[in-house]
């Protein structure tokens, strides 16, 4: 009678241990899982700095063009009005 309550008993333990078992590895699954997905926001966002960054260098590039395509004007118009003054 001992023997079989006994072995019921471990049964039990070992039934409830391999479901806490289960449920620990679900659990780091799903933080396994979270944290994949936090990694993927945090790189989205620096592809999007990056990105942003990379859209207002190319804009002041386009600005350091334009003014430097006035200036050449500017100057060709000097040159001009020095050799044909009127």
């Amino acid at each position: 009678m001992q023997k079989t309550t006994t072995w019921a008993l471990m049964s039990m333990m070992m039934t409830i241990l391999r479901m806490m078992m289960m449920m620990m590895m679900m659990m780091l699954l799903l933080m396994m899982i979270m944290m994949m997905l936090m990694m993927m926001l945090l790189l989205m966002m620096m592809l999007m700095i990056m990105m942003m960054l990379l859209l207002l260098l190319l804009l002041l590039l386009l600005l350091m063009m334009m003014m430097m395509m006035l200036m050449m004007m500017m100057m060709m118009i000097n040159i001009l009005t020095k050799f044909n003054p009127d």
